[in-house]
């Protein structure tokens, strides 16, 4: 088990820069059967009071520290075995031994390993190439995903997906230029200085946008900024009709659901006239 949870850390290490925002975070390491898979829960930091004092003190103990990669300064080893969840060891990031599961929780021993009968609701794992990273620098999604449902540390419910990424959009440089190139001044009213369109949508395999969660226009006049976010304002719609129309990009599913992204693009700016 030992040679399984090193080569696990040591291809996490491999997946760490997936994005900028911050931090990827390494993830606990769950074993079901043969598969090592890499879970996005943490289920000893919502463990009883006793067993997290208890885990403070091995770790302080090792002299282990957090570090940017692991703020948590451990990763545990898990296994589900006959539908429960038990914890089999935890290591610090680089896999040093800080504890078994049954020195960390000997009521609940079995062997070295010991069960977890406190946690509840679902939790994600999987394997598999990178998907998408949302902001936050613990969670990411995989190419291939299992959720699993848990009460009193037993599994009620599995479930498993596919995730995808598409690539066939293009840079938002190039996505912002064909806004300001298709946007239709004769029907959008009164116009400011300048316009920039804050948005949040998903785009779908094509590079389409589908879904609008939220929009904005931002409308700069001299000193004066307004933000427009009524639906039915002429300078809103036209935005967003472009923003379906003429864009393109790069999307991801996840769990059968297009993810969203945020974007901020400038759509018009009055031409300057020299006299």
């Amino acid at each position: 088990m030992n040679r399984v949870f090193r080569c696990a850390v040591l291809l996490l290490s491999g997946l760490l820069p997936l994005s900028g925002r911050a931090t990827v975070q390494i993830p606990e390491v769950l074993v079901v059967g043969s598969d090592t898979l890499e879970m996005f829960a943490m289920p000893l930091e919502s463990a009883p009071a006793g067993v997290r004092l208890r885990l403070e003190e091995l770790l302080d103990a090792a002299q282990v520290r957090p570090n940017t990669a692991c703020r948590r300064g451990y990763v545990g080893l898990w296994r589900l075995e006959r539908g429960a969840l038990w914890l089999e060891a935890v290591r610090t990031c680089a896999g040093r031994p800080v504890a078994t599961g049954a020195e960390l929780l000997p009521l609940y021993a079995s062997g070295s390993a010991a069960w977890t009968p406190w946690v509840e609701g679902t939790i994600r794992c999987g394997s598999g190439d990178p998907v998408y990273a949302p902001p936050g620098g613990f969670e990411r999604y995989l190419a291939h995903e299992r959720q699993l449902t848990l009460r009193g540390g037993c599994v009620v419910r599995s479930s498993s997906y596919e995730n995808r990424a598409y690539t066939g959009g293009v840079e938002p440089d190039e996505n912002a230029r064909r806004m300001r190139a298709a946007f239709d001044v004769s029907g959008a009213g009164r116009l400011p200085e300048e316009m920039t369109l804050d948005a949040t949508f998903a785009a779908d395999a094509s590079g389409r946008v589908v879904r609008v969660e939220h929009a904005s226009l931002i409308c700069r006049d001299g000193e004066e900024t307004v933000v427009i976010e009524d639906a039915d304002d002429p300078r809103l719609r036209e935005a967003l009709r472009v923003l379906r129309a003429a864009t393109r990009w790069n999307s991801c599913r996840v769990a059968g659901e297009w993810m969203a992204q945020h974007q901020v693009l400038p759509v018009y700016r009055r031409a300057v006239r020299c006299e």
